[in-house]
Parts: C-alpha cells; sequence; structure tokens
C-alpha cells in the first residue's frame, strides 16, 4: 500500500475535489437535500422516491438523477435532471420563439405534460401529451452567454442546456418504458404523469428580444431596447428528437404537422435555478398534471 506524504494527498485531494465539483454529485444530493426538507415542512408535496434511477429508451442506457412521487392519485412523478453549469458559462438566456407551429396559439404557452395510460380492456398502455394552464416564464431559444468567472478546466462549452434537455427528456422516455413493462406500479389507477425539470447552479435570463426584428440582410438583431430579467426557474419549450422516443403507442392522432409536433414531441422542462426550488416545488405541488 502506497503511503503518501502531505503534499501527494493534498493533490490527490484537489484533484477529486476538481472531478466531483465538475460531475455536480454535490449540487445533486444538495438540491435534493432541499427538496426533502420541503416534503417534511409541509411546503412542498412532492416525496422523495429513488436517486440514480437506471432506464433505457432506444437501446441507450442513463440514470435519473432522483425521482420524486407527489403525494395523492393518480401517481404523479418529478424527474430530476442536476446540472452544475461551467462557472464561465453560467448565465443561461432564454427567449420566446415568434412561429413554433400554425396550430400554436402565441398569447397561450402551454405546460405540455406527459402522460401514460392503459386502454379500456388493460391490454396495451397508451401515452399522450396533455397542455395545462399558461406557462410560468416560457420560452423556446436557449443560449449559454459567457460570465467573468474563471472557468472549469474541463467543461462543456456551450451545449450544456441541449445536453441536460435531452437526458432528462431521455430518462423520461426510459422511465415510461421501463413503467409499461412494470405496470403493477400503476395499475390502481392505469394511469401516470410524469414532469421532467432540471436544476441547475446557471443564472436564468429572460429576454423580451423580438426576433423578428433582425435585420434580413444580415440577420443581426439589436438588443439595444431589450430588456434582460433575472428569474429563478422558467419554462423551457424543448423539441425532442424521436430518437429519444419511447414505443409506447401514442394515445392520439394529430390532423395536421403542428399538431403532431405539439402532442408527440415539445415537451415543457422547467429550468430551476437553485434560488427557485422552493418556489417551483410549492407550485409544481398545486399543479393540476391531470
Amino acid at each position: 500500500m502506497e503511503i503518501l506524504d502531505d503534499t501527494r494527498r493534498l493533490q490527490v485531494k484537489t484533484s477529486y475535489a476538481d472531478v466531483i465539483n465538475r460531475h455536480g454529485y454535490g449540487f445533486q444530493y444538495s438540491v435534493l437535500s432541499t427538496a426533502n426538507k420541503l416534503s417534511i415542512a409541509g411546503t412542498s408535496t412532492w416525496q422523495f422516491q429513488a436517486a440514480e434511477f437506471p432506464v433505457e429508451v432506444k437501446g441507450y442506457g442513463t440514470r435519473i438523477d432522483f425521482i420524486l412521487r407527489r403525494r395523492g392519485e393518480p401517481p404523479s412523478y418529478l424527474l430530476a435532471e442536476c446540472k452544475r453549469a461551467n462557472p464561465a458559462l453560467s448565465n443561461w438566456w432564454f427567449a420566446r420563439a415568434p412561429y413554433v407551429h400554425r396550430a400554436r396559439t402565441p398569447s397561450h404557452e402551454p405546460v405540455i405534460i406527459e402522460h401514460i395510460e392503459s386502454d379500456y380492456e388493460g391490454t396495451r398502455v397508451l401515452a399522450y401529451a396533455s397542455e395545462q394552464t399558461s406557462a410560468h416564464n416560457p420560452c423556446h431559444i436557449g443560449l449559454e452567454v459567457r460570465s467573468t468567472l474563471k472557468g472549469d478546466t474541463q467543461g462543456e462549452s456551450g451545449k450544456a442546456i441541449e445536453n441536460a434537455s435531452t437526458q432528462v427528456l431521455r430518462g423520461l422516455n426510459g422511465m415510461i418504458e421501463m413503467l409499461t413493462k412494470n405496470r403493477h406500479i400503476v395499475s390502481e389507477w392505469k394511469r401516470a404523469d410524469f414532469l421532467p425539470v432540471i436544476f441547475t447552479t446557471a443564472q436564468l435570463w429572460i429576454s423580451d428580444v423580438e426576433l423578428l426584428s433582425a435585420d434580413v440582410s444580415d440577420g443581426r438583431v439589436n438588443l439595444n431596447h431589450s430588456n434582460f430579467t433575472l428569474q429563478p426557474w422558467v419554462s423551457y419549450q424543448y423539441h425532442q428528437s424521436s430518437g429519444i422516443k419511447h414505443s409506447t403507442s401514442p394515445g392520439t392522432a394529430p390532423s395536421d404537422l403542428g399538431k403532431l409536433m405539439q402532442s408527440e414531441y415539445i415537451r415543457t422542462i422547467p429550468i430551476v435555478n437553485s434560488s427557485g426550488i422552493a418556489s417551483f416545488l410549492e407550485w409544481s405541488s398545486r399543479f393540476d398534471l391531470s
């Protein structure tokens, strides 16, 4: 057994701290601890179920950072992805898109929630999305902007939002695949609801920039008159690819491309800064997921 001197021990400890902080394990369990304390205090109805839960979709195995279940029936699950942002790219900027699809009502951005439900005879499971009340701070475009902080020596370069969104929805779709094979978990109610959430250390900014105002000759947008406001959490309307979708039968048959995109591919992902954990969990405890 190698005996480390003090200098070598300090080097190993420093390297270990860099790695574990970069991977965000401390942040993940700190968020979970906060959620658990809020549940015990009664300000949140989300209760801890499991951490690092393994699932698989389209042959790709992954783990959900942690799963909470809301008190009451039918079962509603919060599927969490925790993302400690690279300090150098810790400003996440969001904006609304002027065009999404023809069936969209610009004045109403719904929270689009995924559900599974057994059919009448109980012979198969259907999956579908339902549109709820207006989303909180809805946005469609997310970009990482440089901060003045020193970045991680090894870290992502501008893909954290995309990677975290893909990861949390891969977990959601894998969870649906798992439950279709373990129907007894939700058999009494024959349905379950799912809310994918990203918790992050990044600062979340909403811009009211009007993207239609871009100069068509050079594509540049003038931001001189646009406002940027810091938010505790936003509702990211993310368009997932078919490559991470579950194989469960759809419960609807949309008649046009816009309705198909909304029912099958657009999912609302609340992205929550550490300062907004309590307010988000309290809000989602009251939110109608049915």
